[in-house]
């Protein structure tokens, strides 16, 4: 369960990033539902095609590559749809000890919820600027 956690937290930052962005509702659920499908997918696929195991600074690559993608998201939100696909590559990686379509459900399931919990933490936060600029504006 940790590792399915941890390979969520990329869907998290990433919609964290673009959850703070200006864009239509329905990215807020459409995007995670990517999410979670890319990372169900690669999953799968990285069960049927040999590879190595995802190392730390790698996942740090992958975790960068999405900031600078959510940041040049400003000027086109359809970018953001390619967020899931590049972010998908740490489940392709990542070994699959047992059933393979279990736990392919599993990290999709798991990448979703994190993705919206990333949107709602970015609406809170959203919210909480919204209501703190006033203030700030009047102690100039």
């Amino acid at each position: 369960m940790v590792v399915d956690i941890s390979l969520g937290l990329d869907s998290f930052a990433a919609c964290l990033a673009a959850g703070l962005l200006p864009a239509e509702r329905r990215v807020g659920f459409r995007l995670p539902a990517l999410f979670g499908c890319c990372d169900a997918g690669a999953t799968l696929l990285g069960d049927a095609i040999p590879h190595r195991v995802l190392l730390l600074p790698d996942s740090a690559t992958y975790l960068g590559c999405a900031v600078l993608l959510g940041l040049a998201a400003r000027r086109s939100r359809s970018v953001l749809y390619a967020l899931p696909v590049l972010l998908g590559l740490d489940d392709f990686l990542a070994p699959v000890e047992a059933d393979p379509l279990g736990t392919a459900l599993l990290h999709g399931a798991t990448s979703f919820v994190m993705a919206l919990a990333g949107f709602g933490v970015s609406v809170m936060l959203r919210r909480a600027c919204n209501r703190l600029r006033p203030a700030l504006g009047k102690t100039g």
